[in-house]
């Protein structure tokens, strides 16, 4: 990965969503840290960490962007 071509998009992605990037960079090696050499995780252990807490893991699709706003508005209602 090119970095410096992915950080501009990077960073749109965090103010769109309203992300604060240092808290984003620290969900991102909470996670790599919890990856086993598989480059998966155990299921026991993340159930453990992230049981009864809200969690939100999103990837890249086309409808990201509105479902993430749907999802917001549902969780205001």
């Amino acid at each position: 990965m090119d970095f410096a071509a992915w950080e501009p998009i990077y960073e749109s992605i965090l103010e769109d969503f309203g992300f604060d990037r240092s808290g984003d960079e620290e969900a991102a090696c909470f996670l790599s840290r919890m990856l086993t050499e598989d480059n998966s995780v155990s299921l026991s252990e993340l159930k453990d960490k992230i049981s009864g807490k809200y969690v939100m893991v999103c990837g890249n699709a086309p409808g990201l962007r509105l479902n993430f706003q749907k999802t917001i508005y549902l969780l205001l209602l």
